[in-house]
Protein backbone atom coordinates (compact mmCIF):
# COMPACT_ATOMS: atom_id res chain seq x y z
CA UNK A 1 0.00 0.00 0.00
CA UNK A 2 1.51 3.42 -0.98
CA UNK A 3 0.96 6.45 2.15
CA UNK A 4 0.79 10.04 1.07
CA UNK A 5 -0.75 12.46 3.79
CA UNK A 6 -4.45 13.03 4.57
CA UNK A 7 -4.33 16.28 3.48
CA UNK A 8 -2.30 18.46 1.27
CA UNK A 9 -4.40 21.62 2.15
CA UNK A 10 -4.08 21.33 5.91
CA UNK A 11 -0.36 19.99 6.46
CA UNK A 12 0.95 23.70 7.39
CA UNK A 13 3.67 21.92 9.99
CA UNK A 14 4.63 19.22 7.08
CA UNK A 15 5.10 21.33 4.34
CA UNK A 16 8.25 19.01 3.49
CA UNK A 17 7.01 15.97 3.69
CA UNK A 18 3.38 16.98 1.77
CA UNK A 19 6.66 18.73 -0.75
CA UNK A 20 7.75 14.90 -1.17
CA UNK A 21 4.44 13.26 -1.16
CA UNK A 22 3.15 15.51 -4.17
CA UNK A 23 6.76 14.85 -5.96
CA UNK A 24 6.12 11.22 -5.44
CA UNK A 25 2.72 11.06 -6.43
CA UNK A 26 3.41 13.00 -9.65
CA UNK A 27 6.13 10.33 -10.07
CA UNK A 28 4.74 7.70 -9.40
CA UNK A 29 1.66 8.47 -12.30
CA UNK A 30 2.84 10.86 -14.59
CA UNK A 31 3.44 9.80 -17.96
CA UNK A 32 1.52 10.29 -21.31
CA UNK A 33 -1.51 8.42 -20.75
CA UNK A 34 -2.64 11.01 -18.24
CA UNK A 35 -3.23 14.81 -18.30
CA UNK A 36 -1.67 17.12 -15.64
CA UNK A 37 -3.56 20.32 -14.92
CA UNK A 38 -1.06 20.98 -11.97
CA UNK A 39 2.18 21.39 -13.48
CA UNK A 40 2.17 20.86 -17.15
CA UNK A 41 -0.99 21.85 -19.10
CA UNK A 42 -2.98 24.36 -16.61
CA UNK A 43 -4.95 26.49 -19.44
CA UNK A 44 -5.49 23.32 -21.56
CA UNK A 45 -8.64 24.22 -24.05
CA UNK A 46 -8.57 27.90 -22.73
CA UNK A 47 -5.87 28.98 -24.99
CA UNK A 48 -4.75 28.76 -28.47
CA UNK A 49 -1.70 27.88 -29.97
CA UNK A 50 -1.08 31.65 -30.74
CA UNK A 51 -1.75 32.77 -27.10
CA UNK A 52 -5.65 34.13 -27.11
CA UNK A 53 -7.77 33.02 -24.56
CA UNK A 54 -10.92 31.59 -25.82
CA UNK A 55 -14.53 30.11 -24.17
CA UNK A 56 -16.83 27.31 -26.94
CA UNK A 57 -19.57 29.18 -28.33
CA UNK A 58 -22.84 27.93 -27.19
CA UNK A 59 -24.47 26.31 -30.22
CA UNK A 60 -21.36 23.54 -30.13
CA UNK A 61 -22.54 22.70 -26.65
CA UNK A 62 -24.32 19.30 -25.93
CA UNK A 63 -25.98 18.05 -22.79
CA UNK A 64 -24.95 15.01 -21.37
CA UNK A 65 -26.71 15.28 -17.85
CA UNK A 66 -28.62 17.00 -15.42
CA UNK A 67 -32.26 16.46 -15.08
CA UNK A 68 -35.23 18.55 -13.57
CA UNK A 69 -34.21 18.55 -9.99
CA UNK A 70 -30.37 19.87 -11.55
CA UNK A 71 -28.58 21.81 -13.56
CA UNK A 72 -28.11 20.58 -17.29
CA UNK A 73 -24.47 19.15 -17.81
CA UNK A 74 -22.63 20.39 -21.10
CA UNK A 75 -19.52 20.03 -22.99
CA UNK A 76 -18.62 20.80 -26.70
CA UNK A 77 -20.46 18.63 -29.12
CA UNK A 78 -18.19 16.41 -30.01
CA UNK A 79 -16.70 15.31 -26.46
CA UNK A 80 -20.65 14.58 -25.91
CA UNK A 81 -20.23 12.24 -28.99
CA UNK A 82 -17.06 10.68 -27.88
CA UNK A 83 -18.63 10.56 -23.95
CA UNK A 84 -21.55 8.50 -25.09
CA UNK A 85 -19.35 6.14 -26.84
CA UNK A 86 -17.10 5.57 -23.88
CA UNK A 87 -20.24 5.04 -21.90
CA UNK A 88 -21.47 2.70 -23.88
CA UNK A 89 -17.68 0.67 -24.04
CA UNK A 90 -18.12 0.61 -19.92
CA UNK A 91 -21.55 -0.43 -19.81
CA UNK A 92 -20.34 -3.66 -21.96
CA UNK A 93 -17.82 -4.44 -19.81
CA UNK A 94 -19.78 -4.21 -16.58
CA UNK A 95 -22.79 -6.39 -18.59
CA UNK A 96 -19.45 -8.83 -19.73
CA UNK A 97 -18.00 -9.01 -15.93
CA UNK A 98 -15.04 -7.13 -17.05
CA UNK A 99 -15.95 -4.74 -14.28
CA UNK A 100 -17.78 -5.03 -11.07
CA UNK A 101 -20.65 -2.93 -9.21
CA UNK A 102 -17.79 -2.37 -6.71
CA UNK A 103 -16.01 -0.08 -9.18
CA UNK A 104 -15.81 3.21 -9.25
CA UNK A 105 -15.67 2.99 -12.82
CA UNK A 106 -18.51 0.57 -13.63
CA UNK A 107 -21.09 3.47 -13.78
CA UNK A 108 -19.88 6.68 -15.89
CA UNK A 109 -22.51 9.28 -14.29
CA UNK A 110 -21.07 12.81 -15.08
CA UNK A 111 -21.50 15.24 -12.20
CA UNK A 112 -20.33 17.81 -14.07
CA UNK A 113 -19.18 19.28 -17.28
CA UNK A 114 -19.19 23.00 -18.43
CA UNK A 115 -17.83 25.67 -15.96
CA UNK A 116 -20.48 27.99 -16.44
CA UNK A 117 -17.62 31.08 -16.43
CA UNK A 118 -19.40 34.44 -17.01
CA UNK A 119 -21.79 33.71 -13.79
CA UNK A 120 -19.02 33.71 -12.27
CA UNK A 121 -17.26 36.52 -13.41
CA UNK A 122 -19.93 38.62 -12.27
CA UNK A 123 -19.05 37.99 -8.77
CA UNK A 124 -15.26 38.89 -9.82
CA UNK A 125 -16.57 42.11 -10.84
CA UNK A 126 -18.35 42.58 -7.57
CA UNK A 127 -15.32 41.94 -5.50
CA UNK A 128 -13.04 44.07 -7.14
CA UNK A 129 -15.71 46.74 -6.79
CA UNK A 130 -15.89 46.33 -2.86
CA UNK A 131 -11.99 45.99 -2.92
CA UNK A 132 -12.13 49.91 -4.39
CA UNK A 133 -15.00 51.11 -3.03
CA UNK A 134 -14.28 49.21 1.00
CA UNK A 135 -10.56 49.49 1.35
CA UNK A 136 -9.37 52.11 -1.41
CA UNK A 137 -11.77 55.13 -1.16
CA UNK A 138 -12.47 54.49 2.46
CA UNK A 139 -8.85 55.27 3.37
CA UNK A 140 -8.51 57.65 1.25
CA UNK A 141 -11.69 59.90 1.64
CA UNK A 142 -9.93 63.02 0.67
CA UNK A 143 -10.10 61.48 -3.05
CA UNK A 144 -14.30 60.28 -3.16
CA UNK A 145 -14.38 63.98 -1.42
CA UNK A 146 -13.55 65.89 -4.00
CA UNK A 147 -15.09 63.33 -7.02
CA UNK A 148 -18.28 64.85 -8.65
CA UNK A 149 -18.21 63.44 -12.09
CA UNK A 150 -17.67 60.34 -13.75
CA UNK A 151 -13.89 61.16 -15.65
CA UNK A 152 -12.77 61.97 -11.71
CA UNK A 153 -14.06 58.73 -10.94
CA UNK A 154 -11.93 57.49 -13.36
CA UNK A 155 -8.89 59.29 -12.70
CA UNK A 156 -9.26 58.00 -8.75
CA UNK A 157 -9.70 54.10 -10.36
CA UNK A 158 -6.42 54.59 -12.32
CA UNK A 159 -4.49 56.08 -9.05
CA UNK A 160 -5.78 52.89 -7.62
CA UNK A 161 -4.23 50.23 -10.38
CA UNK A 162 -1.07 52.28 -9.76
CA UNK A 163 -0.87 51.53 -6.73
CA UNK A 164 1.86 48.88 -6.05
CA UNK A 165 -0.12 46.21 -3.95
CA UNK A 166 -2.98 46.28 -6.12
CA UNK A 167 -3.82 43.21 -8.33
CA UNK A 168 -6.69 43.24 -10.50
CA UNK A 169 -8.64 40.37 -11.80
CA UNK A 170 -10.80 42.35 -13.88
CA UNK A 171 -11.20 41.89 -17.77
CA UNK A 172 -12.37 38.35 -18.89
CA UNK A 173 -9.24 37.32 -19.59
CA UNK A 174 -6.91 37.76 -16.49
CA UNK A 175 -10.18 36.08 -15.02
CA UNK A 176 -10.07 33.04 -17.20
CA UNK A 177 -6.36 32.48 -16.64
CA UNK A 178 -6.18 32.53 -13.18
CA UNK A 179 -6.39 29.85 -11.34
CA UNK A 180 -9.40 30.34 -9.72
CA UNK A 181 -11.56 29.20 -12.56
CA UNK A 182 -11.04 25.33 -13.40
CA UNK A 183 -10.32 23.28 -16.20
CA UNK A 184 -13.46 22.63 -17.00
CA UNK A 185 -14.54 26.57 -18.83
CA UNK A 186 -13.17 24.68 -22.20
CA UNK A 187 -16.36 22.30 -22.16
CA UNK A 188 -13.80 19.23 -22.67
CA UNK A 189 -13.58 18.32 -19.01
CA UNK A 190 -15.76 15.63 -17.19
CA UNK A 191 -16.34 14.86 -13.70
CA UNK A 192 -17.70 11.95 -12.20
CA UNK A 193 -17.54 12.59 -8.64
CA UNK A 194 -18.72 16.04 -6.58
CA UNK A 195 -17.39 14.71 -3.23
CA UNK A 196 -13.86 13.73 -3.84
CA UNK A 197 -11.31 16.49 -2.74
CA UNK A 198 -8.08 17.21 -4.98
CA UNK A 199 -5.84 17.48 -2.27
CA UNK A 200 -6.20 14.29 -0.54
CA UNK A 201 -3.45 11.78 -2.25
CA UNK A 202 -4.42 9.14 -0.15
CA UNK A 203 -8.50 9.53 -1.04
CA UNK A 204 -7.59 9.55 -5.01
CA UNK A 205 -4.96 6.34 -4.93
CA UNK A 206 -6.94 3.92 -2.39
CA UNK A 207 -10.84 4.90 -4.24
CA UNK A 208 -9.65 5.36 -7.88
CA UNK A 209 -5.83 4.23 -8.66
CA UNK A 210 -5.32 1.11 -6.57
CA UNK A 211 -9.14 -0.21 -8.01
CA UNK A 212 -8.31 -3.52 -9.56
CA UNK A 213 -10.29 -1.82 -12.99
CA UNK A 214 -8.50 1.18 -13.04
CA UNK A 215 -6.06 0.65 -15.80
CA UNK A 216 -9.09 -0.80 -18.19
CA UNK A 217 -10.78 2.40 -17.59
CA UNK A 218 -7.41 4.28 -18.53
CA UNK A 219 -6.98 2.14 -21.63
CA UNK A 220 -10.61 2.55 -22.88
CA UNK A 221 -10.30 6.17 -22.36
CA UNK A 222 -7.49 6.40 -24.23
CA UNK A 223 -8.81 4.41 -27.16
CA UNK A 224 -11.81 6.96 -26.83
CA UNK A 225 -9.68 10.21 -27.16
CA UNK A 226 -10.01 10.77 -23.79
CA UNK A 227 -7.24 10.99 -20.79
CA UNK A 228 -7.44 10.43 -17.08
CA UNK A 229 -6.54 13.63 -14.99
CA UNK A 230 -3.37 12.54 -12.91
CA UNK A 231 -4.47 14.78 -10.01
CA UNK A 232 -8.31 13.81 -9.96
CA UNK A 233 -8.51 10.09 -11.28
CA UNK A 234 -12.43 10.81 -11.94
CA UNK A 235 -11.88 13.54 -14.24
CA UNK A 236 -11.40 12.80 -17.84
CA UNK A 237 -10.35 15.67 -20.80
CA UNK A 238 -10.70 14.85 -24.33
CA UNK A 239 -7.14 14.56 -25.47
CA UNK A 240 -7.39 16.83 -29.18
CA UNK A 241 -4.46 15.79 -30.68
CA UNK A 242 -5.66 11.92 -30.17
CA UNK A 243 -7.12 10.05 -33.54
CA UNK A 244 -10.06 9.12 -31.88
CA UNK A 245 -10.93 12.38 -30.68
CA UNK A 246 -10.09 13.41 -34.23
CA UNK A 247 -12.49 10.84 -35.61
CA UNK A 248 -15.91 12.12 -33.38
CA UNK A 249 -14.74 16.13 -34.30
CA UNK A 250 -15.32 15.15 -37.91
CA UNK A 251 -18.90 14.16 -37.61
CA UNK A 252 -19.31 18.10 -36.70
CA UNK A 253 -17.16 19.21 -39.44
CA UNK A 254 -14.58 19.71 -36.67
CA UNK A 255 -10.62 19.51 -36.91
CA UNK A 256 -7.48 20.83 -34.92
CA UNK A 257 -6.74 23.04 -37.54
CA UNK A 258 -10.22 24.56 -37.31
CA UNK A 259 -11.64 23.81 -34.20
CA UNK A 260 -10.53 27.11 -32.22
CA UNK A 261 -11.49 29.68 -34.74
CA UNK A 262 -15.18 27.83 -35.52
CA UNK A 263 -16.25 26.29 -31.78
CA UNK A 264 -14.80 28.56 -29.72
CA UNK A 265 -14.84 32.93 -29.27
CA UNK A 266 -11.74 34.75 -28.35
CA UNK A 267 -11.81 36.34 -24.99
CA UNK A 268 -10.00 39.34 -25.37
CA UNK A 269 -12.14 40.90 -27.82
CA UNK A 270 -14.77 41.44 -24.76
CA UNK A 271 -11.88 42.85 -22.75
CA UNK A 272 -12.21 46.52 -23.64
CA UNK A 273 -16.20 46.75 -23.11
CA UNK A 274 -16.56 44.73 -20.27
CA UNK A 275 -13.47 47.53 -18.34
CA UNK A 276 -16.21 50.13 -20.08
CA UNK A 277 -19.27 48.37 -17.98
CA UNK A 278 -17.42 47.76 -15.26
CA UNK A 279 -16.39 51.01 -14.23
CA UNK A 280 -19.54 52.76 -15.45
CA UNK A 281 -21.58 50.26 -13.07
CA UNK A 282 -19.16 51.08 -10.38
CA UNK A 283 -19.84 54.63 -10.83
CA UNK A 284 -23.37 54.56 -10.12
CA UNK A 285 -23.11 52.70 -7.52
CA UNK A 286 -20.66 54.71 -5.85
CA UNK A 287 -23.23 57.52 -6.61
CA UNK A 288 -26.11 55.73 -5.11
CA UNK A 289 -24.42 55.20 -2.11
CA UNK A 290 -22.98 58.95 -1.62
CA UNK A 291 -25.53 60.89 -3.50
CA UNK A 292 -23.93 64.67 -2.54
CA UNK A 293 -21.25 66.48 -2.56
CA UNK A 294 -20.26 68.48 -0.03
CA UNK A 295 -18.10 71.46 -0.18
CA UNK A 296 -16.96 74.64 1.16
CA UNK A 297 -17.01 78.44 -0.87
CA UNK A 298 -16.66 81.42 -0.12
CA UNK A 299 -19.24 83.85 -0.61
CA UNK A 300 -19.85 87.51 -1.29
CA UNK A 301 -19.70 88.43 1.99
CA UNK A 302 -15.96 87.54 2.37
CA UNK A 303 -17.42 84.28 4.61
CA UNK A 304 -16.53 80.30 3.92
CA UNK A 305 -20.15 78.51 3.45
CA UNK A 306 -20.88 74.79 2.84
CA UNK A 307 -22.24 74.15 -0.18
CA UNK A 308 -23.91 70.66 -1.61
CA UNK A 309 -24.18 69.20 -5.22
CA UNK A 310 -25.90 66.71 -6.27
CA UNK A 311 -23.81 63.79 -8.12
CA UNK A 312 -25.66 62.65 -11.05
CA UNK A 313 -25.58 58.75 -12.47
CA UNK A 314 -24.56 58.22 -15.89
CA UNK A 315 -24.94 55.72 -19.06
CA UNK A 316 -22.79 53.41 -20.61
CA UNK A 317 -24.06 55.21 -23.80
CA UNK A 318 -22.64 58.49 -23.30
CA UNK A 319 -19.49 57.89 -21.53
CA UNK A 320 -18.34 55.48 -24.46
CA UNK A 321 -18.74 57.82 -27.14
CA UNK A 322 -16.06 57.83 -29.56
CA UNK A 323 -14.30 61.06 -28.31
CA UNK A 324 -13.84 58.80 -24.73
CA UNK A 325 -12.09 56.17 -26.57
CA UNK A 326 -8.56 57.78 -25.93
CA UNK A 327 -9.02 57.55 -22.00
CA UNK A 328 -10.51 54.53 -22.20
CA UNK A 329 -7.45 52.95 -23.89
CA UNK A 330 -5.24 54.04 -21.67
CA UNK A 331 -7.38 52.88 -19.29
CA UNK A 332 -7.44 49.35 -20.72
CA UNK A 333 -3.81 48.87 -21.34
CA UNK A 334 -3.05 50.28 -17.89
CA UNK A 335 -5.25 47.23 -16.36
CA UNK A 336 -4.30 44.95 -18.57
CA UNK A 337 -0.45 45.56 -17.96
CA UNK A 338 -1.39 45.11 -14.16
CA UNK A 339 -3.30 42.15 -14.44
CA UNK A 340 -0.26 40.77 -16.04
CA UNK A 341 1.76 41.29 -13.22
CA UNK A 342 3.31 44.48 -14.65
CA UNK A 343 5.40 43.21 -17.22
CA UNK A 344 6.43 46.79 -18.89
CA UNK A 345 8.11 49.69 -17.16
CA UNK A 346 6.17 52.83 -17.17
CA UNK A 347 8.11 53.97 -20.49
CA UNK A 348 7.06 50.91 -22.30
CA UNK A 349 3.46 51.86 -20.91
CA UNK A 350 3.17 54.92 -21.99
CA UNK A 351 4.81 53.95 -25.87
CA UNK A 352 1.71 51.27 -26.01
CA UNK A 353 -0.59 53.74 -25.17
CA UNK A 354 0.99 56.23 -27.67
CA UNK A 355 0.51 53.67 -30.26
CA UNK A 356 -2.63 52.19 -29.43
CA UNK A 357 -4.34 56.35 -29.73
CA UNK A 358 -2.59 56.12 -33.12
CA UNK A 359 -4.10 53.20 -34.30
CA UNK A 360 -7.30 53.96 -33.29
CA UNK A 361 -7.31 57.40 -34.50
CA UNK A 362 -6.32 56.27 -38.48
CA UNK A 363 -6.94 52.75 -38.42
CA UNK A 364 -10.00 51.44 -35.72
CA UNK A 365 -10.47 50.90 -32.35
CA UNK A 366 -10.57 47.36 -33.12
CA UNK A 367 -7.10 47.27 -34.70
CA UNK A 368 -5.67 49.32 -31.38
CA UNK A 369 -6.92 46.46 -29.25
CA UNK A 370 -5.58 43.78 -31.57
CA UNK A 371 -2.24 45.32 -30.94
CA UNK A 372 -2.85 45.68 -27.19
CA UNK A 373 -3.87 41.71 -27.22
CA UNK A 374 -0.76 41.02 -29.63
CA UNK A 375 1.74 42.74 -27.03
CA UNK A 376 0.33 41.06 -23.98
CA UNK A 377 0.05 37.34 -25.35
CA UNK A 378 3.57 36.35 -24.02
CA UNK A 379 2.53 37.21 -20.32
CA UNK A 380 -0.63 35.46 -20.46
CA UNK A 381 0.24 31.86 -21.05
CA UNK A 382 3.18 29.59 -21.48
CA UNK A 383 3.85 27.47 -24.52
CA UNK A 384 2.94 24.03 -22.60
CA UNK A 385 -1.02 25.31 -21.74
CA UNK A 386 -1.94 24.50 -25.31
CA UNK A 387 -0.34 21.87 -26.31
CA UNK A 388 -1.38 18.35 -27.28
CA UNK A 389 -0.33 14.86 -28.52
CA UNK A 390 0.40 15.61 -31.55
CA UNK A 391 2.24 12.61 -32.15
CA UNK A 392 0.24 10.04 -30.23
CA UNK A 393 1.74 6.89 -29.44
CA UNK A 394 -0.09 3.55 -30.15
CA UNK A 395 -1.84 2.33 -27.31
CA UNK A 396 -0.91 -1.31 -26.29
CA UNK A 397 -3.25 -3.52 -27.98
CA UNK A 398 -5.85 -5.26 -25.03
CA UNK A 399 -7.85 -8.13 -24.60
CA UNK A 400 -10.43 -8.76 -26.70
CA UNK A 401 -13.48 -7.27 -25.21
CA UNK A 402 -12.11 -3.73 -24.67
CA UNK A 403 -10.50 -3.46 -28.28
CA UNK A 404 -13.29 -0.78 -30.03
CA UNK A 405 -13.04 1.45 -33.31
CA UNK A 406 -15.69 4.44 -33.01
CA UNK A 407 -18.49 4.59 -35.05
CA UNK A 408 -18.29 5.88 -38.13
CA UNK A 409 -24.22 29.69 -31.82
CA UNK A 410 -23.66 32.52 -29.43
CA UNK A 411 -21.35 32.73 -27.26
CA UNK A 412 -21.07 31.40 -23.42
CA UNK A 413 -20.51 34.68 -22.40
CA UNK A 414 -22.91 37.17 -20.69
CA UNK A 415 -23.21 40.87 -19.97
CA UNK A 416 -20.65 42.42 -16.65
CA UNK A 417 -23.31 43.31 -14.20
CA UNK A 418 -23.43 42.86 -10.44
Amino acid sequence: MTDYPASNKHSKKNLIEVFNSRKKYRETYVGKEYHDFWHDKGLYGRVTPAGDLILPKKKYLQKIGGNKAKEPIYVVNFVAYAFNNLQKKMKRLYLTGAITDSSPFYDLRPVSGLYPFYANYNKTLKSNHDKFLNNYLRYHRHLGSKANTFHQYVDIFSSYILEPETLLLLTPSSALSSIFVPPAASGLVIEFSAKDEYDKDQQKYDKYISDKSFGLFKEVCLRHGFKVDVNAPWRIVADLGSPAMAEAMEKFNLSIDNLFETAYNTVYQNDYSMLQNFIVNSYNQWVKGNPYLKTVKPSPDGKYRPTVTKRIATTLEKETEEQNNEMWIELYIRTRNIECFRPWEETRVQTMISKAHEMNKYLSLDKALDYVNNELRPFVMTAYDFSFNDEPEPVPVGTGNIVTSMPSGGSTGGSSGY
